[in-house]
């Protein structure tokens, strides 16, 4: 989507909106690992 400037890489703006969208899903994934590596162990 962002090659051809389809939405919501449309804009002028286009490159910041793929780099915030890029480091948004990387926090997401970071939250989620630290998430599971924090719960307790259920296989005990």
């Amino acid at each position: 989507m962002f090659l051809t400037g389809t939405e919501p890489y449309d804009g002028e703006d286009r490159f910041q909106v793929l780099v915030q969208r890029c480091e948004t899903l990387i926090s997401k994934e970071n939250t989620n690992w630290a998430q599971y590596m924090m719960s307790p162990d259920e296989t005990s």
